[in-house]
């Protein structure tokens, strides 16, 4: 499968294990419908790059539109979504 959520109903449903991103099976963990099947797997983390052209003036749109991706994910990772 390439869908996320229809793996984690597989996962659900005791069709095997999965390797999904955290904000996908955050829920169901806290709920007790899945488990961490090994631990000591790294954690990848990812990001999220605002690009704009260069210069020395931002848009406010864009200005706004980075302060918002700041505060909506600066605090997000794999244990907090």
């Amino acid at each position: 499968m390439n869908d996320g959520q229809s793996l984690l109903n597989a996962t659900i449903s005791g069709l095997g294990i999965a390797y999904l991103p955290a904000f996908l099976y955050a829920d169901a963990m806290a709920q007790g419908l899945v488990e961490d099947a090994i631990p000591d797997i790294p954690v990848e983390t990812q990001a999220i790059f605002a690009v704009y052209p260069p210069g020395r003036f931002i848009q406010p749109k864009v200005r706004a539109f980075i302060d918002f991706l700041v505060e909506a994910f600066g605090r997000k990772g794999p244990d907090n979504w």
